[in-house]
């Protein structure tokens, strides 16, 4: 089948066959809106069920990878550290494609502007994990992570402008070192790997892999 690629090797990751079934519906329409149909996230969003569809912007350049330093999505648990370092994105609005998404995103965030490419990755995050007796309650999202080539703008560290200067999720904006990623919080954590192991044109000709919420 054309999206066997996103489905994982190990089934006993889906204890509960109801919730996989879900999860591959929900990566099942994310690949046919970015590479087969014009859809709109308005349509999709009536399938979703309130599980978030996010879109974020993979940039590599001069040896460096762009980051948002942004607080954790789950404060007071000391299992997580208070911030990680995410790829500037956030959730599909109504009316907008992924691709829309990803420029508006990168501008509101870094102040730059960018050429969207290929698709990189799909991750799924549920918080709680899934196998806990509440997963996904406080958080559920799909993510779609895409190759992006900077082309205009200046770097700063922008906001988020649906919340207020006190709720502001966003530290800063900073280009990391390739070969210093192992000193941040990453998350995914699977893109140290991705971007340390592999070059930027040869991480780009890979197709898109779906990760689960356990890496």
């Amino acid at each position: 089948m054309i999206f066997d690629f996103f489905l994982p090797t190990d089934y006993t990751d889906y204890p509960d066959e109801l919730f996989y079934l879900q999860a591959l519906r929900i990566v099942t329409l994310t690949f046919f809106l970015v590479t087969v149909s014009p859809l709109t996230c308005k349509r999709v969003a009536k399938t979703l069920n309130g599980i978030k569809l996010r879109a974020s912007a993979l940039c590599v350049q001069d040896g460096h990878v762009l980051f948002i330093e942004h607080r954790s999505f789950a404060p007071g648990d000391p299992a997580l550290p208070d911030t990680w370092w995410i790829l500037p994105g956030g959730v599909v609005e109504p009316g907008e494609t992924l691709h829309d998404t990803v420029r508006r995103e990168l501008l509101e965030e870094t102040g730059l502007e960018c050429r969207v490419g290929g698709m990189a990755f799909v991750k799924e995050l549920l918080y709680p994990y899934p196998g806990h007796e509440h997963a996904g309650r406080r958080h559920h999202s799909v993510s779609v992570g895409f190759h992006c080539e900077v082309t205009g703008g200046v770097l700063v560290t922008g906001h988020d402008p649906e919340l207020s200067c006190d709720e502001q999720m966003i530290i800063r904006a900073e280009w990391l070192p390739l070969d210093g990623l192992h000193r941040y919080e990453l998350y995914p954590p699977f893109l140290a790997d991705i971007l340390r192991k592999e070059g930027r044109e040869d991480c780009a000709a890979k197709p898109p892999r779906f990760y689960d919420s356990l890496l």
